[in-house]
């Protein structure tokens, strides 16, 4: 009975993780309008012919990483570490 209890809230509480909130209009996060009307994007898109043009590739802190072909650029440190 126990177990059967513990089991029931562990699918709740997976179900509960793995719920994604949707954001409306979010492709608008990838592109810059300034005022004269020229669009810019702000996010480098995947270079490799297995993505084919529009796939953007994501920012982190120390690279740029396409999700689709694992495509990745790492950042050059000033420091030299």
């Amino acid at each position: 009975m126990l177990q059967e209890v513990w089991l029931c809230l562990w699918e709740v509480m997976v179900m509960i993780a793995r719920t994604s909130e949707m954001v409306k209009l979010a492709v608008l996060q990838f592109y810059k309008v300034d005022d004269s009307g020229k669009v810019s994007r702000l996010r480098k898109e995947c270079p490799n012919a297995e993505c084919g043009a529009g796939t953007f590739m994501a920012n982190h802190f120390d690279r740029h990483y396409c999700g689709k072909c694992g495509l990745t650029y790492v950042y050059n440190k000033a420091g030299g570490d």
